[in-house]
């Protein structure tokens, strides 16, 4: 049974996964959060709840290697799950039936069928407890802003966008990164930030195609690496989106986003200090802007938490809208494995 959650009170937290997403993504945001209390951690290895214990000696926690010991504790109201990608199906699943709310980052799981069961329980649930995938992109503030102005209709209707996403691949690529089956490669580590956030904005996409293949030399050979997606919208929009994990291990992390529409241009890019947005409208000089004190995951943690403590609960990013972006990624993938033929997400 769920346990009720008061909208003045702290929620209480279990963090299911202790490897990059957790540590350096998640656990930092919310401890910051004083609507956050963090109960406990889980992770199948000793040496990552070591490492825990050692970068937070204050934060006194039950830290178990079994999940379902998180799962059975009533104390605690809701779950984040930050495991790897193939395990994302069946804690979240358990966590559901155990009557949590579930915070799972992206993507929803490395199969569309196993994500649509999930959608379907989280649906049937849907007034009493709150499923929400992690596309971050759609709360990082310079994105948003994007979203903000195309929505405004002050440029026009978008017509063309452009996306770029590129990072050597993360350290601890033997275990997870590099293996196709485990991580789902580029395409659904990097581009699926892209192509979640486009259709965000731009709708359902109808056809898919795309290029791309294992470049770095580093993990398996059916893993993708590097990709180019085509994406054609419903709308008659169309979109490019770039990700790389091929790169020197000194190449910085960089992101890039461009939106044209009928009447000015819009975009963003992490090139700066700090992420910036600029406009471009005929007639008018270039405005840049980077006003931004939060960053996504804060955001996309304060939403979760808001939702769970609001009545009725209502997830910030519909189950289903994290199901849409999994299969046009795997279009994508289907694309490349059939040498760039036209795919339709199904």
């Amino acid at each position: 049974m769920m346990n009720p959650v008061s909208s003045s009170s702290a929620v209480n937290i279990g963090i299911i996964g202790l490897g990059h997403a957790g540590m350096s993504l998640h656990l930092p945001k919310l401890c910051r959060n004083t609507r956050a209390s963090i109960l406990a951690v889980a992770d199948i290895q000793d040496e990552r709840l070591t490492k825990f214990s050692l970068a937070y000696p204050n934060l006194k926690v039950k830290k178990v290697r079994d999940y379902q010991e998180l799962l059975e504790d009533e104390k605690i109201q809701a779950v984040f799950v930050t495991s790897p990608t193939p395990t994302h199906f069946e804690i979240a699943m358990d966590a559901l039936r155990a009557g949590k709310h579930v915070f799972c980052e992206k993507p929803i799981s490395s199969s569309v069928e196993e994500a649509t069961q999930l959608v379907q329980e989280a649906e049937s649930r849907s007034q009493s407890q709150v499923l929400m995938i992690g596309h971050v992109i759609r709360y990082w503030p310079d994105y948003v802003a994007i979203k903000r102005t195309i929505d405004s209709g002050t440029i026009g209707e978008p017509v063309i966008a452009r996306a770029y996403r590129a990072i050597r691949m993360p350290d601890g690529w033997e275990d997870f990164y590099g293996k196709s089956d485990q991580s789902g490669g580029v395409l659904f580590d990097l581009s699926i930030h892209d192509i979640d956030f486009l259709i965000w904005c731009l709708g359902n996409v109808s056809s898919v195609y795309a290029q791309g293949g294992h470049l770095s030399g580093r993990g398996d050979r059916d893993l993708i690496d590097y990709a180019q997606v085509h994406l054609d919208f419903e709308s008659g929009a169309m979109a490019y989106v770039e990700s790389n994990w091929a790169v020197p291990k000194s190449f910085p992390f960089t992101t890039a986003f461009e939106i044209s529409c009928r009447g000015g241009m819009v975009s963003v890019s992490n090139s700066q200090a700090h992420s910036s947005m600029e406009l471009t409208m005929d007639d008018q000089e270039k405005l840049i802007r980077n006003p931004w004190e939060r960053d996504g995951y804060f955001l996309e943690e304060d939403a979760f938490l808001d939702s769970v403590t609001s009545t009725p609960h209502g997830s910030p990013i519909a189950p289903k809208d994290a199901l849409y972006s999994l299969k046009v990624a795997n279009a994508a993938r289907e694309s490349i494995h059939y040498n760039g033929k036209e795919v339709f997400p199904k």
